[in-house]
């Protein structure tokens, strides 16, 4: 599983019924019992059958782990050779167990190896739900990404609805200053410096909105935070993605509002009523 070992030493092939219960523990674990000396060598009892809980010896000390949520803290974890599981253990312990096979070939393509030797160790254990890490990963994921699609169809139909916005609001501007630009032209503006100022009055607009959202979205992102695993509610990739992606859109809904001014025939516009 790759989970690193701080301290002490990894199980070892004498570590059998024959010899002293030893147990690897988590460093949260370390932390909260042992947090002014080392772990290592230190007795714990566990109480992991119907009968009085027995003594182990720490040997080793392993990262943390997320047993269940991303999202969840990390647990405190005591880990047990296989040999040295008392056959007075908890049901559970004794009777589901979950093996876990590493290999550079496609997981699943073993299957039926996997299959066929444990059926040589026990013919009457039962071998289930065969996955992938990966497919165990989607599984675990699969609600937080279909909640997330469903965010991200709104964002963008949030972005789509903006620009159009945008649009139709420059327009109308536009509309309402018809006769000012002809007066503009006429006295000596020209079609690209209509278009600047139309497209700068746009991203006025644009830049006071990102700054009201900006301000808006700091406190609000706590709100998602459960929803989100190796990103913070803060990341500044992330506010910068959007911004770019707004600072887009303003663009082409300005550039194409302002098109409609620079087409303005000056006579006509003054005209305007």
């Amino acid at each position: 599983m790759r989970i690193p070992l701080l301290s002490g030493r990894d199980f070892a092939e004498q570590d059998d019924a024959n010899r002293r219960a030893v147990a690897i523990i988590s460093a949260p674990l370390a932390r909260k019992l042992f947090s002014d000396r080392s772990p290592l060598d230190q007795r714990l009892l566990i109480d992991d059958s119907d009968g009085d809980p027995r003594p182990v010896q720490i040997v080793g000390v392993v990262g943390d782990v997320k047993q269940e949520k991303l999202e969840m803290q990390p647990t405190f974890d005591i880990y047990l050779p296989w040999r040295q599981v008392i056959p007075e253990a908890v049901p559970w312990l004794r009777s589901t167990s979950f093996l876990v096979f590493r290999t550079s070939m496609p997981p699943l393509s073993l299957e039926g190896a996997v299959r066929k030797e444990i059926r040589n160790l026990d013919p009457t254990i039962p071998t289930t739900n065969i996955r992938s890490m990966e497919q165990v990963m989607g599984g675990a994921l699969a609600a937080r990404r279909f909640s997330l699609s469903l965010v991200g169809v709104f964002a963008v139909t949030a972005l789509f609805l903006a620009a159009a916005a945008l649009y139709a609001v420059i327009a109308y501007g536009i509309e309402r200053r018809t006769r000012e630009i002809g007066v503009r032209m006429a006295l000596g503006a020209t079609r690209l410096g209509i278009l600047n100022m139309i497209m700068s009055e746009g991203f006025g607009l644009v830049a006071a909105g990102m700054v009201l959202g900006f301000l808006a979205a700091i406190p609000l992102a706590n709100l998602i935070a459960t929803q989100l695993y190796g990103v913070s509610t803060h990341d500044p990739l992330t506010y910068s993605i959007v911004l770019v992606a707004l600072s887009a859109a303003a663009l082409f809904a300005s550039y194409f509002a302002a098109r409609r001014a620079m087409r303005l025939d000056p006579m006509v516009a003054l005209r305007h009523e």
